[in-house]
């Protein structure tokens, strides 16, 4: 007699088998394989458990095998410590990077730049002879070339060096920057590094050709740059494009029967929520007052999704995007990156960390005087620079704005994109009320009181929030708003704690001068303005623009202008010397 015994398969044949055998509803007589199959293990005495797919914890064959450690395993720290000897880095978790590929530091830049370098590359080798010998190429092209350049360049301990003369905006009182001349063959490595490493964070074009030029120089490096980060696939995944493609609209195939096509619409993940994150608002659904915040964690955001395949390890990375955002130049602000307006010098980079020191021969006394001098001039530059910036981006912000004129009594509803329980965000209403204005807090705040009970809402409200009601007015129960209830009403937000975007209006402008000021304003829209030069083209969105230097006004007032803005002869001048106007620059 056979003991009973049990028998877990999974794809086996007997496992199809058993299945197949099942009665199955509506099937009297089986077929075909069904019935070879029911013939066959007729002679056997079983029975057919079926075990979820859940509660099969214990592995099989395949699940034990052992497999040989990947080369696109993560980097221990033993690793990483071997990769770098020269450097003292701190433990850390395992770092996770998708570039495996791309060197995390590169080897010491002035140790591979006396590897045969000065006689390696043709873009320096006459000047390297002449500075040697004070002989000079036999051809008149290269003999003019030399002499032109031969000023901004010079030999210590064998290695080429660039000097930086060009007058940077908003670094013009500094000293001379010394580059260290990198031939063609070490332009990627230099490239990787200034862009590609943890140091580095994967910044934009100005950004990274800024950070190359304090320290490196080669023949045509901002446009290699720009190359470099066009063709960077992180970049590239990342970034969207400032002119999206629009292509024709084209119809699907029509369905031939029910369910042929499923479509699905899954929205992103509730970040805050799995963060545990608690968020802390502004006005209310109106973050631009905090905007300065929000352009920085943008920038850490995009340079710490560059580095992250989950979402488990990215707290390692923080270490890194803090370096390489404080070390960065803020372009569109100071020109300084925020370490070097704080302590008035440059921090010092794995990789730059064997480049001579020039200030080695100074004294201690004269550092520290040299260093506040900078610092000083720095920073008074950076403050011209922001208040120049700051006003140029007003004005271009409220060029084509308009001003919206909002009356204590007016009838408004307030955008409040919530989504009610029950519906859909395509069917959600966002706009809710309708509300009355109930006090003026500024140009752009005010206050309101719902219309329905005149219940009080008691946070401030900005004005782009807003739009205009209306009612009926001969409705026997309209209430009307009460005159001068909220005049010393409080607020949630008090004076103290008055938005970055509030604007005061304490003192209202005399009323005549108002309009006088409005009159003039009308007749200087109605004069035509004489053109004095043609400076800059530049082509946007299929169109040329031409910035334009007024008679009689300074250089400040000069504005860009549309083709069709300009009158008959400047548009006659601009066509027939279109291809002599240069053009605007990176």
């Amino acid at each position: 007699m056979i003991d009973l015994f049990r028998v877990y398969t999974d794809a086996s044949s007997f496992a199809l088998g058993a299945v197949l055998c099942q009665e199955q509803s509506g099937q009297e007589k089986p077929t075909g394989k069904f019935a070879r199959w029911v013939a066959l293990i007729q002679s056997y005495n079983f029975e057919i458990v079926y075990r979820p797919g859940s509660s099969h914890g214990n592995a099989d064959g395949v699940s034990r095998r052992t497999y040989v450690d990947s080369p696109d395993d993560d980097l221990d720290n033993e690793s990483l410590l071997n990769i770098l000897p020269s450097y003292q880095i701190h433990e850390t978790q395992q770092l996770n990077t998708k570039e495996s590929s791309n060197p995390i530091f590169s080897p010491p830049v002035r140790k591979i730049a006396c590897q045969s370098v000065k006689h390696a590359d043709n873009n320096y080798k006459d000047i390297i002879d002449y500075l040697e010998t004070g002989r000079l190429a036999k051809d008149k092209d290269k003999h003019r070339k030399v002499l032109v350049l031969q000023p901004f360049y010079f030999l210590h301990d064998d290695i080429l060096y660039h000097v930086d003369k060009r007058s940077k905006r908003g670094q013009r009182d500094l000293n001379v920057n010394i580059q260290l001349a990198i031939p063609r063959k070490m332009v990627p490595t230099i490239l990787a590094e200034t862009h590609n490493s943890l140091f580095s964070g994967h910044l934009g074009i100005s950004r990274t050709i800024r950070r190359t030029q304090r320290l490196y120089f080669w023949p045509l490096m901002n446009s290699d740059i720009e190359n470099w980060i066009k063709s960077c696939e992180l970049c590239s995944e990342r970034k969207q494009p400032s002119n999206p493609v629009r292509a024709q609209l084209s119809s699907m195939p029509i369905a031939s029967m029910p369910f042929e096509r499923v479509s699905t619409d899954i929205m992103g993940p509730e970040t805050c929520k799995l963060f545990e994150i608690t968020k802390t608002h502004t006005t209310s659904y109106h973050p631009q007052c905090n905007g300065q915040s929000e352009r920085m964690m943008r920038s850490v955001k995009d340079m710490l999704s560059k580095y992250l395949d989950d979402n488990k390890n990215w707290h390692n990375f923080l270490p890194f995007i803090q370096f390489a955002y404080n070390t960065a130049p803020s372009v569109d602000t100071t020109d300084y990156s925020p370490f070097f307006l704080v302590y008035g010098r440059h921090p010092k980079n794995p990789i730059d960390s064997n480049l001579p020191n020039l200030d080695v021969n100074k004294t201690a006394q004269e550092y520290v005087t040299t260093l506040l001098e900078e610092l000083e001039i720095a920073r008074k530059i950076a403050k011209e620079l922001i208040e120049a910036r700051k006003s140029e981006m007003l004005k271009k912000a409220n060029k084509n704005r308009d001003n919206p004129n909002f009356n204590v009594g007016d009838i408004v509803y307030l955008y409040k994109p919530v989504l009610v329980a029950g519906i859909g965000r395509k069917l959600n209403r966002p706009w809710i009320g309708p509300y009355y204005i109930s006090q003026k807090l500024s140009g752009i705040h005010v206050k309101l009181r719902r219309k329905s009970d005149g219940k009080l809402l008691k946070n401030r409200v900005h004005i782009n929030r807003l739009k205009r009601g209306y009612v009926w007015t001969n409705e026997p129960y309209d209430i009307a708003p009460p005159l001068n209830e909220d005049a010393v009403e409080p607020a949630i937000i008090s004076v103290d704690e008055t938005p970055a975007d509030f604007i005061s209006e304490e003192v209202q402008p005399n009323l005549s001068q108002s309009q006088d000021k409005a009159t003039q304003n009308s007749n200087r829209d109605n004069t035509i303005f004489s053109v004095e030069k043609i400076l800059r083209k530049k082509r946007i969105k299929g169109k040329w623009k031409y910035r334009v230097k007024w008679v009689g006004f300074d250089s400040k007032d000069n504005s860009w202008v549309v083709f069709e803005d300009l009158n008959l002869e400047c548009q006659n001048y601009v066509t027939d010397m279109h291809n002599k106007i240069p053009s605007v620059r990176r």
